[in-house]
C-alpha cells in the first residue's frame, strides 16, 4: 500500500490554526486515509534547522515567536535568518542537497524537543523525524 504524507506548512502563530490541525487529527481524517501528518512548530524551517548542530544554540524564545528581524514587511523571519547564516539558505531557491546527508542528525536532535503534536502549540519541536522513524 502506498504511503502518503501531509506536511502542514503554516506557521502556527494563532491557536486556531493549530487547533485546526488537532481537530483533523482527532477526527482521524489523516489516519483513515493512510496519511501521516507532519508538523513543525513554529514553522517548517524549524525542522530544517534541526539538521545542524547550531540549532541547539539558537534563541528559542525568538524562534518560537519567529518574528521578522526588522520592521520591513519583506524582511526575513528569525528562522530564515538563522538558516541563511548557518548554510546560506534561500527560501526561494531551496537546495535539499544541503539537508539530505544530515537527516539522521535532525532525527536524533528532534528527540530532544517536543514530538507530540498535541503539545507542540507552545513548544519548539517537530514530529517529522518521529514519523520517518516509524
Amino acid at each position: 500500500m502506498p504511503k502518503y504524507f501531509l506536511i502542514y506548512e503554516s506557521e502556527i502563530t494563532e491557536p486556531m490554526y493549530f487547533n485546526g490541525i488537532i481537530v483533523n487529527r482527532k477526527n482521524n481524517k489523516c489516519s483513515e486515509n493512510n496519511i501521516k501528518l507532519y508538523v513543525s512548530n513554529p514553522c517548517f524551517e524549524a525542522w530544517l534547522l534541526m539538521h545542524f548542530e547550531e540549532f541547539d544554540n539558537l534563541d528559542f524564545d525568538k524562534l518560537l515567536e519567529n518574528k521578522r528581524v526588522n520592521s520591513n514587511k519583506k524582511s526575513r523571519k528569525y528562522s530564515d535568518k538563522m538558516l541563511s547564516e548557518i548554510i546560506g539558505y534561500d527560501k526561494s531557491n531551496l537546495n535539499f542537497d544541503m539537508f539530505v546527508n544530515k537527516i539522521d542528525d535532525a532525527i536524533k536532535r528532534e528527540k530532544n524537543y517536543c514530538e507530540n503534536v498535541e503539545e507542540l502549540k507552545d513548544k519548539i519541536g517537530s514530529n517529522i523525524g518521529k514519523n520517518m522513524r516509524n
